[in-house]
């Protein structure tokens, strides 16, 4: 499967940085130079372009896509790990914290989180730790993808939000109990925190997109992760967490976006 949508390395090989030394020999890796990441780019904005935003999200959820056709999850997808390519897009990044179904790594056992915690969806920092590795591994991926969406259009991250609208005593670093007793007041502060999101979105965006926008957001960053994704992919022997639906709705909103606002993307 084509991993357009993934950072490429284009070479590796080892290096001696003292060559009297030979303990010093490191081994590196080269990957295509990307312009800046997603943070980058947006703080050398003057006014978001929403067409570009929504642009980049349909990039991002293509990339995560393609690792997971061929069984790699990223379970780090934040900002810094968003790389923007001025005639391509947006790519995804850094695998360093990846699995990959055929290739244990180190890194697979740490608990409860693979990647930056800062990021990690709520059933892992309350330690819910899913036997299946699709809830823990791609459930966790497309959480990440809320986040960013989240992101793009407030500066902030769903967590962020989430935890604004939770008491201390239910926050993961205090909370002793299971996490089926804390996700009620998470599920509560989640609706909180989507009504922040949504009064955060821009004016000028039409209605439609908004409400689009929105109601990807509420599905892929449900707490719930026995409810997260799409419904219509919790039906049957589907893939509940297969990004192949949204993949279509947010190119389809960033064609609405490109065409009222301006400003195509690649």
């Amino acid at each position: 499967q084509s991993l357009k949508r993934v950072v490429h390395a284009i070479d590796s090989g080892t290096a001696r940085l003292n060559p009297a030394d030979p303990l010093s020999t490191v081994e590196y890796l080269i990957f295509e130079k990307a312009d800046t990441d997603i943070r980058g780019h947006l703080d050398a904005q003057a006014n978001l372009d929403i067409a570009f935003a929504l642009r980049s999200l349909h990039h991002i959820a293509v990339g995560l896509n393609q690792l997971h056709g061929v069984q790699v999850a990223h379970q780090d997808m934040k900002p810094s790990n968003v790389l923007v390519f001025r005639q391509k897009g947006c790519k995804v990044g850094d695998l360093g914290r990846a699995w990959a179904k055929d290739m244990p790594a180190p890194h697979d056992y740490l608990q409860p989180c693979a990647g930056d915690r800062t990021y990690a969806p709520p059933e892992l920092l309350y330690r819910q730790i899913s036997a299946d590795e699709r809830v823990r591994r791609f459930g966790c991926d497309i959480y990440h993808l809320g986040n960013l969406a989240v992101f793009l259009f407030m500066r902030a991250h769903m967590n962020a939000l989430l935890f604004s609208h939770l008491a201390p005593v239910h926050n993961p670093n205090m909370w002793g109990g299971s996490f089926a007793d804390v996700l009620p007041y998470l599920q509560a502060a989640f609706a909180q925190a989507m009504s922040d999101f949504k009064s955060h979105l821009p004016p000028q965006m039409p209605n439609r997109v908004k409400d689009d926008l929105a109601l990807i957001v509420a599905q892929i960053c449900e707490p719930d992760p026995s409810r997260r994704g799409h419904p219509s992919n919790r039906i049957g022997a589907a893939n509940p967490y297969c990004l192949e639906r949204y993949i279509s709705i947010l190119d389809r909103l960033a064609r609405t976006a490109e065409i009222h606002l301006g400003a195509k993307v690649a």
